[in-house]
């Protein structure tokens, strides 16, 4: 999620990791689907969190990367 190899990334939201484990695990049919399900409530917060840190506003720069291009941060 957190991927810093641009000139700015978005922070992780906390319970992210709890989506990301989500996709990991075996869903092959529908109790599998039931019972790897985090708790809704967490991933919503995760979702909506994720959209915030998604503005612009709330990015965070790497300035090592905008001065290597000879930009200023």
């Amino acid at each position: 999620m957190v991927q810093k190899s641009g000139m700015m990334y978005i922070p992780k939201p906390e319970n992210w990791d709890l989506i990301v484990e989500y996709t990991k695990k075996d869903r092959s049919d529908l109790g599998k689907v039931r019972d790897a399900r985090p708790n809704q409530e967490l991933v919503k917060k995760a979702m909506l969190d994720l959209l915030e840190n998604m503005k612009f506003k709330n990015c965070v720069k790497i300035e090592g990367y905008t001065k290597a291009l000879g930009m200023k941060p």
